[in-house]
């Protein structure tokens, strides 16, 4: 879960051409985050109304880590899950940015056994913003 969500910040603003637009947003006090990058390297990125758009969204939501591709905010409905909210319980996302770098922090317990918990927290470089 939060392998993929560091995948996506690492990518974040990469551009094989000359692409418009804000490539990283945190909203909702961290709680959701935005980013884009040119997934098929044509030199642009795709909006949220293309099938091929380049924007991806994080957010957490109801005791879960989210994800949509092709949001430009963080409102709405059609989110996936990217925990079992069946087994997994997300207690704490948040997302922030540090000068070139993104603090992410992730708390997460077992269903079976909530005193169990697990907290990650990555900084990560933004290469490409």
């Amino acid at each position: 879960m939060m392998g993929s969500v560091e995948k996506a910040v690492l990518r974040a603003g990469y551009c094989k051409g000359k692409c418009v637009g804000e490539a990283l947003k945190i909203q909702s006090g961290g709680r959701c985050l935005l980013v884009r990058w040119d997934e098929n390297s044509n030199g642009k990125w795709e909006g949220a109304e293309s099938a091929d758009s380049d924007l991806y969204g994080y957010r957490w939501r109801d005791d879960s880590l989210e994800t949509q591709r092709g949001v430009d905010s963080c409102e709405g409905g059609g989110w996936e899950h990217l925990n079992d909210p069946a087994s997994a319980i997300v207690e704490d996302f948040r997302a922030e940015r540090q000068a070139s770098q993104v603090r992410l922090f992730i708390t997460v317990s077992a269903r079976a056994f909530p005193s169990l918990r697990l907290s990650l927290e990555r900084w990560l470089p933004t290469v490409n913003l």
